[in-house]
């Protein structure tokens, strides 16, 4: 009589299965990429929606130079006026000027913008919130295609387990009925 390798029954851990094949499949990585662009995406489109406040700071150090008039102090009524020149400054002078803080100029400014009713950004923000939304129902059904694959393999699985028990036992049978 010969003895014939006799294999355990399969068990599949289907939950294990699917989760592991949703690990490593690409094209379900490819959709989670997406779906994290399109967040990126949609929170700048909404940023572009807020209100914008700008604040500006500036300092700057002048220097004069050239020739320097004496100030006109009244308007002569038909006359020619004349004015005495008080000095003449070179460019040695403007340039001590500007490094010594001689004549220091300060700007300090604000602007707020705010998007009155609707606009370009409201209708860039809305496509974007459709994206994440179309971006998410698609990476659900491809995690509902491979569960569903995943669960038809391991059927397949123990169908072809029972097959191969069956066909075994009919082995068997047929073994015992031409022994007697």
């Amino acid at each position: 009589r010969r003895v014939l390798f006799r294999s355990a029954p399969a068990t599949v851990n289907v939950d294990a299965a699917i989760a592991r094949a949703l690990a490593t499949r690409s094209y379900v990585q490819l959709a989670k990429n997406s779906l994290e662009r399109t967040d990126i995406v949609l929170r700048y489109y909404h940023s572009q929606v807020l209100p914008e406040l700008n604040a500006q700071v500036a300092y700057q150090s002048n220097g004069v130079g050239g020739t320097l008039l004496s100030p006109l102090t009244s308007l002569p009524l038909g006359g020619t006026t004349t004015r005495s020149v008080l000095a003449e400054r070179g460019l040695g002078s403007v340039v001590g000027d500007i490094f010594s803080n001689k004549y220091p100029t300060w700007t300090v400014g604000l602007s707020l913008s705010y998007p009155i009713g609707t606009s370009t950004q409201d209708a860039a923000y809305a496509r974007a919130r459709l994206q994440r939304d179309q971006a998410d129902v698609q990476l659900q059904n491809l995690q509902l295609q491979v569960g569903t694959q995943v669960r038809d393999a391991a059927r397949q699985v123990v169908t072809n387990q029972k097959r191969v028990d069956s066909a075994r036992a009919a082995r068997d049978l047929a073994e015992q009925r031409l022994a007697a």
